[in-house]
């Protein structure tokens, strides 16, 4: 991602397995929507496993979101890190979200290529 900007903060809300709500230094929550993945919504089949996956890599953990824009819905895009584990390609690697092609363009050229290998 060229002039990634990047976010730091505590997970505060799992919306589910593709959308999270972070909490900054200075109390602004900030919805992010993992980049590059698309996972199920909560009522759809597997939609609760994959929120709960999620949940259970990042909630209450603080991460940094490396991001380059909003979408539509003024959400952060970003590659969400824990520890350095990129928490998008988790959620493709444990089966619980795809690779979201059609948006690909907002990835970095290798992170395309991993979550599509994945």
């Amino acid at each position: 991602m060229a002039q990634a900007e990047t976010l730091g903060g505590r997970v505060v809300k799992i919306a589910d397995g593709d959308t999270v709500t972070i909490l900054d230094e200075s109390n602004r929550q900030h919805k992010v929507r993992l980049v590059g993945i698309d996972a199920p919504e909560r009522k759809q089949p597997f939609g609760t496993v994959s929120r709960q996956h999620l949940a259970d890599l990042v909630f209450g953990k603080t991460v940094v979101v490396k991001w380059q824009k909003r979408d539509r819905y003024q959400r952060i895009l970003g590659k969400v890190l824990v520890d350095g584990q990129d928490v998008n390609l988790e959620q493709i690697k444990a089966g619980l979200a795809w690779h979201y092609k059609q948006y690909g363009k907002a990835q970095q050229l290798a992170d395309r290529s991993r979550y599509g290998e994945a």
